[in-house]
């Protein structure tokens, strides 16, 4: 194909990324099958990156680890039908990363797709608030939540609080973030935070609130700005709390009553969710070092030995817990050493940028970094990691990354 047809038709695949998220499950899964084949037939060699950078190696390596662990689980098909094909998700990153690097336009093509994603949601969640249905007709699927375009998958708050730090660290990558548009950002962000809140979704909330606290700090400047955005923003959060007891009850009666026990004590974990973890790591003890099997949760939590727990679900509902319930400790160390890295390179630029000792592309990697940390934060709950529409997200940031940081071998 000649280079203006490969520039339309990747123009066009980078515009549906943010689109297709929204549209459920199969399209973001369908579009990146779609970019790592086409990559693989017009840039073939571009795919022994695996073999040479030892991060893709140690993941290639623990992808075969999962698909080993299935073949040997009692459910092997059913195992295999979550770990197989896992490995996608590393050749979207470097077919994604190799694409951009290519055409920085691809870059600010997502970002207004995303942007455009961001408006139309918000302005759809709040007529949904004000009227009990979107401009589509779609009714609440709760009255207490709001979910948009999402109907009863109840997924907007996670759309918005796991994407946000994506866009704005693309913002600040494509020079974004000044004078001029520091209103309007700000006005953005105010008016994220609020449907979220909508949302219902507690987790969705805290993780909004963490980003928003790591971009002020990494600011530079705009101090009135930011004074004013932050009685905005605190204004705003209590006129919804206190004129909608919809929200007053999910977001702090239900958080509070959450955390009560049967003999109303305080505890640190939700009294619904704990009991999730407590059959989740008692699988992890029978089977310590190679767990369960993937996707197998929802299949043991109704043996005899777990059935006492009555937590039977599709997942424990804690990333953690199902990572070392489903794979054992062999299978959830990865994951938590790229938890723990990313948790102190983005630390070590925070702190890098607050004393202004930090270089551009540690400057530019912080939202991406923030991205990371929500999607493996440890405590709270969380979707099931094997969810091909999570898996997404969680990979998002990663070709962008990947791109600022070309040459770093770290």
């Amino acid at each position: 194909m000649s280079n203006s047809i490969h520039n339309l038709f990747f123009s066009i695949l980078f515009v549906l990324f943010p689109i297709s998220l929204i549209s459920g499950p199969f399209l973001p899964d369908f579009l990146l099958c779609i970019t790592f084949i086409t990559v693989l037939i017009i840039k073939p060699k571009i795919f022994k990156i695996i073999f040479e950078k030892w991060y893709f190696l140690i993941f290639l390596l623990w992808f075969i680890y999962l698909i080993i662990i299935s073949i040997l689980s009692d459910y092997p098909f059913l195992s295999l039908s979550s770990s197989l094909f896992l490995f996608r998700f590393m050749l979207f990153v470097i077919a994604l990363e190799y694409l951009i690097s290519k055409n920085i336009k691809l870059v600010q093509l997502f970002l207004f797709s995303l942007l455009i994603c961001f408006v139309f949601l918000i302005l759809d969640s709040f007529f949904q608030f004000l009227y009990g249905y979107n401009i589509f007709g779609i009714e609440n699927y709760r009255e207490d939540r709001i979910s948009s375009l999402f109907r009863d998958e109840l997924k907007l708050g996670s759309y918005l609080s796991r994407l946000l730090p994506i866009l704005i660290g693309l913002l600040i990558y494509l020079n974004y973030i000044n004078k001029k548009n520091i209103i309007l950002v700000f006005l953005l962000l105010i008016l994220t935070f609020i449907a979220i809140n909508l949302s219902g979704e507690r987790a969705s909330v805290f993780y909004s609130m963490l980003t928003i606290i790591i971009f002020l700090l990494i600011l530079k400047g705009f101090f009135i700005e930011k004074v004013y955005f932050l009685i905005f923003l605190f204004l705003s959060s209590l006129i919804l709390f206190f004129n909608s007891s919809q929200v007053y009850n999910r977001l702090i009666l239900k958080t509070i009553n959450g955390f009560k026990g049967v003999d109303n004590s305080f505890t640190f974990i939700s009294s619904k969710i704990e009991i999730f973890f407590y059959a989740s790591f008692s699988m992890f003890q029978d089977h310590p070092f190679f767990g369960i099997g993937p996707k197998l949760y929802r299949k043991y939590c109704k043996y005899e030995n777990y059935e006492f727990f009555d937590a039977c679900s599709t997942h424990p509902h804690n990333t953690y817990f199902q990572l070392l319930a489903e794979t054992g400790i062999f299978g959830a160390i990865p994951i938590m050493l790229s938890f723990f890295y990313a948790s102190y390179l983005l630390l070590k630029y925070i702190y890098k940028n607050l004393v202004g000792n930090i270089s551009d592309k540690q400057y530019y990697s912080i939202m991406f970094l923030v991205s990371i940390f929500i999607s493996l934060w440890p405590l709270g709950t969380t979707g099931n990691f094997f969810n091909n529409w999570l898996d997404f997200i969680y990979v998002l940031p990663l070709p962008f990354l990947l791109l600022i940081n070309k040459n770093d071998k770290y």
